[in-house]
């Protein structure tokens, strides 16, 4: 028996024989060849998927602190609503107030001018009885002048009747 393991020599061969033999060569270089690129090709492919793998972790922990974000945006915008609401609570009663106020100071501006009215007229009667003071003093000393004179006029006339009687006993 021949022993087939090893390989024939070339310069044994004949040209037909090698040529197949390159032939054969070239044949298994090409799929070595192939077999190279498609390992090529999986290790780049696993190395996209590595990568992408590496990009979905990225991706779904940016999603979950964009959720998270989310969630915090809008308990802020639940509490600003709130705050603006309150704020316009605020507002609301603030203009209620300044409303009362408002009709609080015309009341109270009206209650000033009727006091300042009644005042007036408290100072014209008290003018007014001050002039019927002065006009009463002025009757007053006319009244007693003319009661000083009626005195002495009752004087005279008494002096007179006096005399009249004296002369009228005098007489008799």
């Amino acid at each position: 028996m021949e022993d087939n393991s090893k390989p024939p020599t070339l310069y044994l061969m004949s040209t037909g024989d090698k040529e197949s033999m390159m032939n054969s060569i070239l044949a298994q270089m090409n799929l070595v060849r192939e077999f190279d690129a498609h390992a090529n090709q999986y290790r780049a492919l696993r190395n996209a998927s590595v990568v992408l793998a590496g990009d979905r972790l990225n991706f779904d922990n940016k999603l979950k602190q964009a959720l998270k974000e989310n969630g915090d945006l809008k308990a802020i915008d639940w509490n600003l609503e709130a705050e603006g609401n309150a704020s316009q609570h605020d507002v609301e009663t603030m203009e209620e107030t300044i409303h009362f106020m408002s009709k609080r100071m015309d009341l109270q501006d009206e209650t000033i001018n009727d006091l300042q009215y009644q005042l007036a007229a408290q100072k014209l009667k008290e003018n007014k009885l001050i002039e019927d003071n002065l006009q009463l003093n002025e009757n007053l000393k006319t009244s007693v002048a003319q009661n000083a004179t009626l005195q002495e006029e009752v004087i005279a006339l008494r002096k007179n009747d006096m005399t009249r009687v004296l002369l009228e006993k005098f007489r008799s």
